[in-house]
């Protein structure tokens, strides 16, 4: 089996636009076939995208069902998709029943897998890169401008960390699943690196970087996240 990474690169290889970007980058003519693939979708799919993404309200909302119902994973009911929202790789991303994705969240799956549990609220503007794969277990909130990375750049030796306009070969890359666990509570403009299990129940507080796993229960908070306190455990009955 193939290891995240690997997927990743391969679903960047079979992205027209990831392609198409690539070619560009590397200095190399972007072929011709891939210039009127690309030409078409600009011609008809991209403005309908674009209206099913951005019409507001509860035709909106409406909308967004019925275009993802088909296009996820798995969509259970009751499922909220606001304005803005950012979808990539549909077709490895699960959503639960009663679950809020928040106006201008992005929900990045291509190479990898993004899954949502029961009851979740993820709010405006959050990122959740799941190139590496992300589990999003029942009863989790994820406030207002938190970033989830599975797949990241990271000091390796000699490569390099220049992002995008590089090479995948050139870069140092850390591709690891992230967990976060049921009734964990993840605060405003937290950052969730690769390889991380937040824990049953565990508070992270705002603007803190997590690097590591974090206990059932714990509170944590910091850059990077240490542990503040502790949370009584949730006792009320799953609804």
């Amino acid at each position: 089996m193939e290891d995240s990474s690997s997927e990743f690169i391969n679903w960047l290889n079979n992205n027209p636009e990831a392609r198409a970007f690539m070619a560009m980058r590397d200095g190399k003519r972007i072929p011709l076939g891939l210039m009127v693939q690309l030409g078409l979708q600009a011609i008809f799919r991209d403005p309908f995208l674009y209206f099913v993404r951005n019409y507001p309200g509860g035709i909106g909302i409406k909308l967004r069902e019925l275009y993802y119902k088909n296009k996820f994973n798995k969509m259970g009911r009751c499922v909220i998709i606001d304005e803005g929202v950012r979808i990539e790789g549909s077709n490895n991303i699960s959503v639960s029943d009663f679950v809020w994705i928040d106006k201008n969240v992005s929900l990045l799956a291509g190479g990898g897998s993004i899954s949502i549990g029961r009851r979740v609220h993820i709010a405006e503007n959050v990122l959740i890169a799941g190139h590496g794969r992300i589990i999003i277990e029942d009863y989790v909130a994820i406030a207002r401008g938190a970033s989830l990375y599975s797949h990241s750049e990271t000091i390796v030796g000699g490569k390099r960390l220049s992002g995008p306009m590089v090479p995948e070969y050139q870069k140092g890359m850390k591709t690891a699943p992230i967990k976060i666990s049921k009734d964990a509570l993840i605060g405003v403009n937290v950052l969730v690196l690769p390889g991380v299990t937040i824990g049953t129940g565990a508070i992270v507080g705002a603007n803190s970087m997590v690097n590591k796993d974090v206990k059932d229960w714990d509170i944590v908070f910091g850059t990077p996240a240490r542990v503040v306190g502790r949370r009584p455990k949730v006792t009320v009955e799953d609804i």
